[in-house]
């Protein structure tokens, strides 16, 4: 006979559930016009398991940007992680059309003009967290191609935090994507003329 989830073990995955189907909907759905209820029928849980996990909506969507950002952060690095640099820039533009096309950039946007406290404060670390996981990502690219930047890596990585968030806004508002990849990639032309030999 099967052995049953510990009580721990149980309450870990439903929490993990719930905050899985709040970043779902959010990805759907800009975060003012999600409701704890959406949530807990998104993740097959009553209303009550969101709050006894999260206690409020604002440390739901204080969890989920959490989760949002340190997935991007994780995809962003892999993107550019690749030694050609035209394949990193060529990932890495794949990669945000993928933001764009499964509502990641939406978001990620949405979440970032929230107004409850916990929410902001976790966006706020979540995307330094991100711009600094871009540089560490940007400097480490300069070597492989033998250069260093000429300018603080951090400020390479704010840069490109803003560049992404940018080009995620133009792309859910239905830009043509053809246009807005020359575009990216005349940025990638410029940030790499940052760097001097090393």
């Amino acid at each position: 006979m099967p052995k049953k989830a510990a009580p721990k073990t149980r309450a870990k995955k439903t929490k993990d559930d719930i905050l899985t189907a709040a970043v779902r909907t959010l990805c759907r759905e800009p975060a003012a016009g999600v409701t704890v209820e959406e949530v807990a029928r998104e993740a097959g849980s009553a209303k009550g398991l969101v709050h006894y996990h999260f206690k409020t909506k604002d440390r739901l969507f204080a969890a989920a940007a959490s989760r949002i950002w340190a997935d991007r952060a994780d995809n962003w690095h892999e993107a550019l992680a690749a030694t050609d640099p035209k394949q990193a820039i060529d990932a890495s533009w794949q990669l945000l059309a993928n933001e764009s096309r499964t509502g990641v950039a939406t978001a990620s946007a949405s979440l970032a003009v929230e107004q409850g406290e916990v929410t902001v404060q976790a966006v706020k670390e979540a995307s330094a967290a991100f711009a600094k996981c871009l540089a560490a990502s940007i400097e480490a690219l300069f070597s492989r191609i033998g250069l260093t930047a000429a300018v603080p890596p951090g400020e390479l990585g704010a840069l490109l935090a803003a560049v992404v968030a940018g080009f995620g806004h133009q792309l859910d508002a239905g830009m043509p994507p053809t246009g807005l990849e020359a575009g990216y990639a005349a940025f990638w032309a410029g940030l790499l003329s940052l760097g001097t030999p090393a």
